[in-house]
């Protein structure tokens, strides 16, 4: 039989026997970092299930105030027009 995938993306782990929401205050950091999948065992109904995590990553950019204080990016917006 395949995996039942009735909980699919949500943002914490649902467990697909009882439909408690798993909120994982001590796992949550080190699923991130360790593993992808991860088998945990319900709160509720003490019944293993499987969790895959997915991340998508968000990135900032910025520049650095020593460049800033160097004006090393070159002219500002303001200064151009």
């Amino acid at each position: 039989m395949p995996p039942d995938y009735s909980y699919y993306r949500e943002r914490l782990p649902k467990c697909p026997h009882c439909g408690t929401v798993d909120r994982m205050d001590d796992a949550l950091s080190d699923l991130y970092v360790d593993e992808a999948i991860v088998s945990l065992d319900c709160p509720k109904c003490e019944k293993e299930y499987v969790v895959t995590v997915s991340v998508v990553p968000k990135y900032t950019s910025y520049v650095s105030e020593d460049a800033l204080e160097a004006d090393e990016f070159g002219p500002r917006k303001a200064d151009a027009a």
